[in-house]
C-alpha cells in the first residue's frame, strides 16, 4: 500500500499541482480604458481620461492630463488602462501618436483659440463652427460618438485615431461636412 501511495505522490501529485496553477491563471477581463472628450478647456481642446467600464458601460471616470495619456498609452508609465505597458498606438497601427492632438478638427471648422490658416478643422460648418454637421455625426457614430461631447473610449478611440491618419477617410469626413 505504501508503494502505491509513493507512486501516486511522485508521479501524479505534480500533475494535480500544475493543473491547479493553470486553472487559477485566468486573465482578468479588461475593465479600464483610455478615453477622450472633444471639448474646449482652459488649456486647450480635449480632455483625457481613464474610464472604468466593466460591462461596456462607463461607471467611473478619472481625469488625466494629455501628457499622462501619452506616456501611459505609449507604455512608458504604469496604467490601469494599459496593464501590459504596450505602445497602444503602435499596437493599433497608428504611425504618429500625436494624431490625438488633431481630434479638435473633428468638431471645429477653425481652431477655437486663435485663427490661422494652418488651424483649419475638418467640419467646414461655417454656420456653426463649433459643431460637426449631422452627416459627420453619422460617421462619428461608428466610433460610439452619438453626441459631440460623448466619451470616445477603448478600441473606438484608437480606431478613430488610426482612421484620422488616412487621407481618404479625412477627405470623406470633410466632404460630409460641406455646407
Amino acid at each position: 500500500m505504501k508503494k502505491h501511495f509513493l507512486i501516486f505522490c511522485v508521479f501524479l501529485l505534480p500533475f494535480f499541482v500544475f493543473s491547479q496553477e493553470k486553472f487559477g491563471e485566468q486573465e482578468e477581463p479588461h475593465t479600464y480604458f483610455f478615453a477622450v472628450r472633444i471639448i474646449t478647456t482652459a488649456t486647450g481642446v480635449g480632455e483625457y481620461f481613464i474610464v472604468y467600464a466593466p460591462n461596456g458601460t462607463i461607471e467611473k471616470v478619472d481625469l488625466i492630463t494629455m501628457a499622462e495619456f501619452e506616456r501611459q498609452a505609449l507604455g512608458q508609465n504604469q496604467s490601469n488602462a494599459n496593464l501590459k505597458g504596450e505602445n497602444m498606438f503602435e499596437k493599433n497601427g497608428i504611425k504618429q501618436y500625436k494624431i490625438h492632438t488633431w481630434l479638435w478638427k473633428l468638431r471645429f471648422a477653425e481652431y477655437p483659440y486663435f485663427k490661422d490658416e494652418d488651424n483649419i478643422g475638418w467640419t467646414q460648418n461655417f454656420e456653426n463652427t463649433y459643431m460637426p454637421r449631422p452627416e459627420q455625426m453619422e460617421i462619428l457614430s461608428g466610433y460610439g460618438i452619438n453626441k459631440i461631447n460623448d466619451f470616445i473610449w477603448g478600441n473606438n478611440l484608437f480606431r478613430l485615431l488610426k482612421d484620422m491618419e488616412n487621407s481618404q477617410w479625412v477627405n470623406a469626413y470633410m466632404q460630409a461636412g460641406k455646407n
